[in-house]
């Protein structure tokens, strides 16, 4: 074995060198030599040549990046051995509302609007539904992306349009043209932060494609500050428009707690720890907290981390400990 210090490498460690990184290549997961260009910044033509021994120049530059690059691999493998098993996608009652409300946006062209606080599995939801649905469009905004232009900047690259330019009008017609081709949907996540132009432009698509009789649906997914934007208490007239637009409102304060339950049997199942009555009680008052559902995934995962490298059995202090070590406060 090579000491992780050595900078210079005998013709033995170089083929050491070499047989290592031909194992890791053929995987699991297999890669390519571009696949490792990638990830060492070494260009091609070097990993070539340093792997057939025909490297004309210092082989011992190509040896120690490609000796780091198998030395973080291995610690990474490591890592993995002590992280905890996620659970796969959880069809929690929230979830099963926010798919339906987006496969209705997507066959009636409507705009709805969800509102809820953070942590109720909006985003893992319009992730999922992406994923798994074709022309489901999903759009994260966030403060570099809050005015008009790279909104729809993003739309596009979601749409498959990537490196485009163009004014903001040239860039809606492209919006348009793709919706127009076949239903579809576009999800517009924290949707709450764009401006008051970029909102009238979401709506503008919308109108611009129901003109022609083949609307696309939009969902706009928020947190409670969209209240005072398109709520149907809010009166500000530069959002009326939008506003009288909106087929569909629905509005969560909080997580179900059937659904924190749900979640956390996920994640006991999954790395086969049981729960007792006290470690529901105490992800109920986590997913109480602002955060909601993703503080429970959070916490849950912190605690078994400690589980798993100490070798104690889960339990409800574990938990109470991640949640203190998170967020400084004691339940």
């Amino acid at each position: 074995m090579i000491h992780p210090s050595k900078t210079t490498f005998t013709d033995e460690e170089h083929e050491e060198i070499r047989a290592e990184v031909r194992q890791a290549l053929e995987g699991p997961p297999r890669l390519t030599q571009a696949d490792l260009a990638r990830e060492t910044s070494l260009a091609p033509s070097v990993i070539s040549s340093y792997l057939s021994a025909s490297y004309a120049g210092d082989s011992n530059k190509p040896a120690l990046t490609l000796k780091k690059w198998l030395d973080a691999r291995q610690r990474a493998d490591e890592a993995r051995l002590r992280e905890p098993i996620e659970p796969d996608f959880q069809a929690l009652g929230i979830s099963q509302l926010l798919l339906a409300l987006m496969d209705s946006a997507r066959v009636s062209g409507d705009i709805v609007s969800v509102i809820s606080p953070p942590g109720i599995s909006k985003t893992t939801t319009a992730l999922r539904y992406a994923n798994s649905t074709p022309r489901a469009w999903y759009v994260y905004i966030d403060e570099a992306t809050h005015g008009v232009q790279p909104m729809l900047l993003e739309i596009l690259a979601a749409m498959g349009r990537k490196d485009v330019t163009g004014s903001p009008a040239m860039l809606r017609k492209m919006v348009v043209d793709e919706a127009l081709e076949a239903p579809g949907v576009i999800i517009i996540d924290e949707a709450n932060i764009l401006s008051e132009k970029a909102l009238n432009q979401v709506r503008a698509i919308n109108d611009a494609t129901d003109r022609r009789g083949k609307p696309v649906g939009i969902v706009l997914l928020s947190n409670p500050t969209m209240n005072e934007k398109v709520g149907t208490g809010s009166t500000k007239p530069q959002f009326a428009q939008m506003s009288s637009r909106i087929g569909e409102r629905r509005v969560f304060a909080a997580p179900d707690q059937q659904d924190v339950a749900d979640l956390a049997w996920a994640w006991a199942n999954a790395n086969r720890v049981h729960l007792t009555k006290a470690e529901l009680e105490i992800c109920q008052a986590i997913a109480a907290k602002p955060g909601g559902l993703r503080n429970v995934t959070k916490v849950f995962k912190k605690a078994l981390r400690v589980t798993i490298a100490t070798g104690e059995v889960f339990g409800a202090q574990h938990l109470r400990g991640a949640f203190h070590q998170l967020y400084g406060i004691w339940l």
